[in-house]
């Protein structure tokens, strides 16, 4: 049997900037972009439950510190987006700070998650004014997070860590056609 309970209570703050800078350059338009975010969550209570005769919690010190670090505290991107005629170039440096992760949620060893950087870029041309076409990478570099330090023991099957941020797959790779009517 299994139920829904509301045992603990948390509070998340944070501060997102956002800035753009616009200039003529190469014989076109210009726009950099930078984005930066600070988010903390903290686990404020944790109700106990009766349990024959003993006060306990129904969420582990483990899963805490999952709800409190296993989102980037900081997330920063720099953009630059450069437009020129038809064409269009775009390129991105995203950074995620280190996060934590329990692993199937088993208790095993502590893992730190650490920071991680991507590129990501973009060349578009519109073929006519209703369809462009784009040729792009996110994560171009094909970054990949920390593997998971006991893969060849305990988490065979799963050797990057699931809640990563910049995801377990590597480089993203694409060639997309947007017709607008």
């Amino acid at each position: 049997m299994s139920f829904f309970t509301n045992d603990f209570a948390t509070s998340t703050q944070g501060i997102d900037v956002v800035a753009n800078y616009s200039m003529e350059m190469l014989g076109g338009d210009t726009v950099f972009s930078f984005a930066g975010n600070w988010t903390g969550t903290e686990v404020d209570d944790v109700k106990t439950f009766d349990v024959n005769g003993e006060q306990v919690q129904n969420i582990s010190p483990t899963r805490i510190r999952m709800i409190e670090d296993n989102l980037p505290e900081y997330r920063f991107s720099l953009t630059g987006n450069h437009t020129n005629g038809d064409w269009r170039v775009l390129t991105r440096l995203n950074y995620f700070s280190d996060i934590f992760e329990d692993h199937i949620d088993a208790g095993l060893p502590i893992e730190e998650v650490g920071a991680e950087y991507t590129v990501d870029f973009e060349v578009g041309y519109h073929i006519n004014e209703s369809f462009i076409m784009t040729l792009g990478a996110r994560n171009a570099f094909d970054n990949l997070p920390d593997e998971n330090v006991l893969y060849d023991t305990e988490v065979a099957g799963s050797k990057y860590p699931t809640t990563s941020p910049i995801g377990i797959n590597g480089g993203f790779y694409y060639l997309k056609g947007v017709y607008t009517f």
